[in-house]
């Protein structure tokens, strides 16, 4: 019954009498009644009120639409449940099934109520279309080494999908064609990744937390073991990773230094950041075998190893460590080791209090810091010692002694290292220094540091505090590591990795560096990347909801043609010049995201479909959230990667996970994302499209978007060409130039030719 507010019921004025004349069913909406009011009853701003078989009153202001629908709880003006075609997935959707003869697929097909299958049927390869009944079908699927697709059709009353399939086939998968133009780059704090056994107790008399009970800066036990077992179980292959950046290795110090601004929590060299020994392996982290197994494993997946080397500064002196290595000066008697690993601060006091302990500045006071890294090694505000400067390349970063790698005067091993039991011990084959041997400081650093390309083929390096140290030092360990990395190959011609062709790697962390050449870093550094810190700020508006992504196009245009207008000369050899952009890193503060699940999905979308090289810090990808800070903001995005949340969020797949898989393979599979040339695309129903073309690669791609989608491919894909979302395996016909593909949840299509 309708009636005005307050007014005679409609349909009284039309004739009829309460209740009124029944619904019509609408046979265009199963489900659906109907009641049409002429349009001469309708009041101009009054309300209509309505009433469903005599129930509450449902009332609906005007100005009116042609159609108004109620289902059950509120008004829309157009069918809040429309009845849809068909949607299939196949599990799995072909594959690589090594000596198999068959595999088993099902096919399901999910339909609406409303719209119940009228047909359904499977073909193999070109073979005859096979019918069945119901929403799901398992069928057998021979194998050969011909591939074999499987299409799938199903038909209901608002239309009809099809679905082919990727290719089964006998085999194992090839590896995607590797360019360090398209990189994917995973970068891991080991410590913070996997402990492949937690109840192991820390190195060198480390504690899990420190003597106030916080473990904001201590080890946690993750370990090259940890990464290893991940790379055997495909983690990283299912992200669609081709490097892997590892935090440094080798040996950090030993013992603790007051951590944040205000000293609240003891802070050790878990991050790899403040080195004792280049030469050794630091025992949390492993052994040599460890290190050696970790890139075989990764290299028989295809993926580079990156080492984060620090050429600016060693780490600080702790009490333990003056203690084990005996240098340094003590206000008064020396501390037992005992007491140096469990001291705290007294009550009211900090953790930077440790310091009072030490003599830094008395005359007498030289002799035993000559003993450290010695005063032609390293600029440091102690006795005997040339303070730190003021420019970029003389002064203390964050305090930390300062190497001088400016200065030519070749200088002996520092005297702590001679003594020290464990030296040369990281790597493969044996390391000795000649009595009275001297080199340039730079030198030995980049001699101890290219000894692991030598040794275990790593395939690059990330440079830390690269703007600190001056470009021709940097320069000339690249070409130290080149030569190395060839020496490697030539050594170990049946080990995995041995036949790769392209050149090592080296990415610079310059701080505040945006898009763009650097003459000193690229040029005179022989940098082939350096850390780009702009996107991360772009990524609140970007991320704030689906329709921002629209603002991608300005900056991926933009990366496209600064980064990709370059000409390379094989796919093998890096542009020039390249950025390697980060969504979020361990020096950021807070995480971006911290729990938003779906700004983290958009921040994959908007990451992994970027031009250049890209970054994902460990934990992105299902969600990580931020751990306990104290006065560091950065401590908190150092938290242990969640295993369990990675692998459930409510009881479920964790659906943030699945879509940076998902884009992850995608871009690894098509070099044209990370390297092709750039073209938005403005002939969508809805979203943000465009596509990328790199020699015969070709691919387009709709973010942003909702419900169906038609795009224009015609640039790329001719009439006639099958094509493939491959975000949902889905398949379409190029049609007059455009093809329509379901956006799903994500509002991501990732079009591909399905041939």
């Amino acid at each position: 019954m309708w009636e005005l507010n307050n007014g005679p019921a409609i349909s009284q004025l039309t004739g009829g009498t309460w209740p009124g004349p029944s619904m019509t069913a609408d046979s265009a909406n199963p489900g659906w009644y109907y009641y049409d009011i002429p349009s001469a009853y309708l009041p101009v701003a009054n309300t209509l009120a309505i009433k469903f078989n005599g129930g509450a009153e449902q009332d609906l202001a005007g100005p009116y639409a042609t159609t108004e629908w109620f289902n059950g709880t509120a008004w829309s003006t157009s069918n809040p449940d429309p009845a849809t075609a068909p949607v299939i997935t196949m599990t799995p959707n072909g594959g690589w099934f090594g000596s198999a003869t068959t595999e088993s697929a099902t096919i399901n097909i999910a339909t609406s109520a409303k719209a119940p299958l009228t047909s359904a049927s499977y073909t193999l390869g070109s073979g005859i279309p096979v019918s069945f009944t119901g929403t799901a079908q398992t069928i057998n699927v021979p194998l050969s080494s011909t591939p074999i697709t499987v299409s799938v059709s199903a038909t209901n009353r608002v239309g009809t999908t099809t679905y082919t399939s990727q290719n089964f086939q006998t085999g194992t998968e090839p590896i995607p064609t590797f360019s360090w133009n398209n990189a994917t780059v995973y970068f891991i704090l080991t410590d913070r990744f996997k402990a492949s056994d937690p109840t192991k107790p820390n190195a060198y008399g480390r504690p899990k937390v420190d003597a106030n009970g916080s473990n904001i800066g201590t080890f946690h036990g993750g370990d090259l073991k940890g990464i290893t077992s991940e790379i055997n179980a495909n983690y990283f292959t299912n992200l669609g990773v081709n490097v892997l950046w590892i935090s440094a290795p080798y040996e950090q110090i030993h013992g603790f230094v007051g951590g944040g601004s205000a000293g609240d929590f003891a802070h050790y060299a878990y991050h790899g950041y403040y080195a004792l020994d280049y030469t050794n392996l630091d025992a949390n982290f492993g052994t040599p075998a460890d290190l050696q197994a970790l890139i075989t494993a990764a290299h028989q997946k295809g993926i580079r190893v990156v080492l984060d080397v620090v050429m600016n500064h060693p780490g600080y002196n702790t009490m333990q460590d003056m203690l084990e290595e005996n240098f340094g000066a003590w206000q008064g008697s020396a501390p037992s080791l005992s007491a140096a690993e469990s001291w705290k601060p007294s009550s009211g006091g900090t953790w930077f209090d440790y310091n009072n302990l030490i003599d830094y500045s008395s005359t007498q006071a030289a002799t035993g810091w000559a003993n450290w890294w010695g005063p032609n090694w390293v600029r440091a505000g102690i006795s005997g010692y040339t303070p730190g400067g003021s420019s970029d390349y003389t002064l203390n970063v964050g305090g930390l002694p300062d190497f001088m790698t400016e200065n030519t005067t070749p200088v002996p091993l520092p005297t702590f290292l001679q003594h020290k039991a464990t030296f040369g011990q990281g790597y493969l084959t044996p390391y000795t220094v000649t009595a009275g041997e001297t080199k340039r400081v730079r030198d030995w650093i980049t001699e101890w540091l290219v000894k692991y390309v030598h040794d275990y083929g790593l395939d690059g390096f990330r440079c830390d505090t690269a703007k600190n140290v001056e470009p021709d030092s940097w320069g000339y360990m690249k070409t130290q590591a080149v030569t190395a990395l060839q020496q490697w190959r030539a050594n170990n011609p049946t080990a995995p990795g041995a036949n790769w062709t392209d050149n090592f790697w080296t990415v610079g962390e310059y701080w505040g560096h945006g898009l763009g050449y650097d003459a000193n870093m690229n040029g005179t550094g022989q940098f082939n990347a350096l850390i780009n810190f702009t996107f991360f700020g772009n990524l609140p508006t970007l991320t704030a909801s689906s329709s921002s992504l629209a603002g991608l196009q300005s900056i991926y245009s933009s990366y496209a043609s600064q980064i990709n207008g370059q000409v390379a000369t094989t796919q093998a050899s890096p542009y020039p010049w390249n950025v390697l952009t980060f969504g979020d890193d361990h020096d950021e503060g807070a995480l971006f995201y911290n729990g938003d699940q779906e700004r983290q999905k958009r921040m994959g979308t908007a990451l992994l479909l970027l031009p250049g090289d890209v970054q994902i810090y460990y934990g992105d990808e299902y969600g990580r959230v931020e751990g306990p800070t104290g006065s560091d903001p950065s401590q908190g995005s150092r938290s242990d990667f969640n295993w369990s949340a990675e692998a459930a969020e409510n009881g479920v797949a964790n659906s943030c996970l699945s879509h940076w898989q998902i884009l992850g393979q995608f871009r690894n599979k098509h070099i044209a994302i990370g390297a092709g040339a750039h073209q938005q695309i403005t002939d969508v129903t809805n979203g943000y499209a465009f596509t990328r073309v790199w020699n015969s690669d070709k691919v387009a791609v709709v973010v942003g978007a909702s419900g169906a989608v038609t795009v224009n491919v015609s640039t790329i894909f001719p009439d006639g060409t099958l094509v493939r979302n491959f975000y949902d395996g889905t398949t379409a016909t190029v049609t007059a130039g455009h093809v329509t593909f379901d956006a799903g949840v994500n509002g991501v299509i990732l079009i591909e030719s399905a041939n």
